[in-house]
């Protein structure tokens, strides 16, 4: 037999469950259409907010293309108020390290490379680090410059690192040390990304190992 014995018993008990549920029902709907524009908005609002990032990044670009310091670190500072979830931000910190290193600034230049090395991009944060590390060996701190470059994990720049691991031992005067590290890097480079050509030239210009009398024969 049906659960139901007639059709109007069925009609009573769906009445009956519509007023006893109704506002459940009516509840539900409206969170779910809730969620569902609340989201759309969400993500229209971020959009937004990444074109006018864009728009600040593109003018940050030419105030460093025309070597605007003043301008270019102006607009860097609403880049970081106002756009620090937007990848712009630390792109600009490259840029405005780059544009302090072309005036010789080279501790400002060290200031926006740090602040970039926290960059969610890990492949940003990786050229900051290279890059710093280089000014650390402009500026004469080997081991520092040293300390950034050791260790790092990231296969795909592991030749990069170890190029200039060679050019840190190289400038403190270690040749044996920057030539295994200049061996390593041509070793290492299986993303093509290091000059080998200029790697070699480094090899080359190293000092020949001392030989020793028993291999002297």
């Amino acid at each position: 037999m049906d659960e139901f014995s007639t059709e109007d018993e069925q009609v009573e008990e769906i009445r009956k469950w519509w007023s006893e549920n109704w506002k459940q029902v009516i509840g539900g709907l409206a969170i779910g259409l809730a969620l569902i524009f609340g989201y759309r908005g969400y993500v229209e609002a971020k959009q937004a907010t990444a074109e006018r990032a864009s728009v600040q990044y593109d003018l940050l670009q030419d105030a460093v293309d025309n070597n605007d310091v003043a301008a270019a670190e102006g607009i860097l500072a609403t880049l970081a108020s106002d756009y620090a979830s937007t990848p712009y931000r630390d792109q600009a910190y490259m840029a405005i390290a780059r544009l302090r290193v072309e005036n010789g600034d080279l501790t400002g230049a060290s200031q926006m490379l740090a602040s970039a090395l926290e960059s969610k991009d890990k492949e940003l944060a990786m050229v900051a680090r290279m890059r710093l590390a280089r000014i650390r060996i402009e500026q004469g701190e080997f081991d520092a410059a040293l300390e950034l470059v050791s260790g790092q994990s990231a296969e795909s720049f592991a030749g990069l690192f170890a190029d200039i691991r060679g050019d840190i031992h190289a400038a403190a005067g270690r040749d044996s040390e920057a030539r295994a590290a200049y061996e390593e890097a041509l070793a290492l480079d299986n993303e093509n990304l290091v000059n080998r050509d200029l790697i070699e030239m480094k090899l080359a210009a190293l000092a020949t190992p001392a030989v020793s009398a028993d291999e002297d024969g």
